[in-house]
């Protein structure tokens, strides 16, 4: 029965992390505050809860007041306390900040300010590069062989007006314009897959990290990548799921119409499977049917033909580009 119980308890927490309710987060956040960065807390909560969407005034609360009134400490002053109410001091930060940019001075989450703010979030989602690296599309992320942290990949774009996700994604954009179409090809199929994730910050990433860390202990080392580490800071790495049978980023996704012809066919619009079934040894990484990244229609034929895992591939190619 205590097993049954842990189970059960486990797929809740899942279920509300990824579906975008507040208990998760909530409780991770107010447990991890003095190890991790608030401002990763509350960029990784905007982009699962799609931006502000609403106007704000005084005596509103909840999530979008949390996001809020942290934008207001990074703009402002970092003296805003993080309650999720709408009260006088939230009021007189958002007339400051209105007054930095201009903006009429109503003291509320009027449109424009609403912009504003979904503005600055979104350039912290999906940032410009600032300084110039190689191009690392087919660069060997491993537990062994981190990117800098300071990499930003170049020519990020937004897909989330463009596909199903969940939560503000972005790309590059060779990535993303391949995976509009293989989900496209799959739609004419009677297929629906949803981008659960796409490009994500190195502090994001450590936030994630110490947040499995909390919760899984030493087994999460096997699910989740130190920052630096994390395919995901390419920008051309997507987990994807089933809109028709959510398998929560679980081996279940397998077994969906969905995961099924992905297996069969992501190859042939560049993405591959970062870590299949049985190659834990190689890849240091759980089985992740969900996993792809994007290494161009060329790399990614050669792979199948040669019959290698990724990491084994891009090795190859990175030992073949020093010589």
């Amino acid at each position: 029965m205590r097993n049954l119980l842990l189970i059960f308890l486990i797929l809740v927490l899942i279920t509300v992390y990824f579906y975008n309710f507040d208990f998760f987060e909530d409780f991770v956040y107010f447990n991890l505050a003095s190890i991790l960065q608030k401002e990763a807390y509350f960029l990784h909560a905007y982009a699962k809860n799609f931006g502000i969407s609403r106007n704000l005034k005084k005596g509103d609360y909840g999530k979008d007041v949390k996001i809020l009134q942290n934008i207001l400490n990074l703009e402002i002053d970092n003296n805003l306390p993080i309650t999720g109410f709408f009260g006088d001091k939230t009021e007189k930060f958002l007339i400051k900040f209105q007054e930095k940019y201009n903006l009429n001075l109503t003291g509320y989450l009027d449109e424009k300010t609403l912009n504003k703010i979904n503005e600055l979030y979104y350039k912290l989602l999906c940032p410009s590069s600032e300084k110039d690296y190689p191009d690392f599309l087919l660069y060997p992320v491993s537990k062994n062989n981190p990117l800098p942290l300071d990499y930003i990949p170049p020519d990020l774009i937004n897909i989330t007006n463009q596909v199903s996700t969940l939560g503000i994604i972005c790309l590059r954009k060779e990535a993303a314009e391949n995976l509009l179409e293989m989900i496209n090809d799959a739609k004419k199929e009677g297929l629906n897959i949803i981008v659960v994730s796409g490009f994500r910050r190195p502090e994001i990433q450590k936030f994630l990290y110490y947040s499995y860390i909390k919760f899984y202990g030493k087994k999460a080392l096997d699910v989740i990548a130190k920052a630096g580490h994390s395919e995901h800071q390419l920008g051309t790495v997507v987990d994807l799921d089933s809109g028709s049978y959510p398998s929560l980023l679980t081996i279940n996704f397998e077994k969906t119409p969905e995961g099924k012809w992905l297996k069969e066919n992501s190859w042939k619009y560049g993405f591959v499977m970062s870590y299949p079934k049985d190659s834990k040894k190689i890849t240091g990484y759980d089985y992740e049917p969900w996993h792809f990244r994007y290494i161009g229609k060329e790399h990614a034929a050669n792979l199948i033909n040669l019959n290698l895992i990724p990491i084994q591939y891009l090795e190859q190619k990175f030992r073949e580009y020093q010589k």
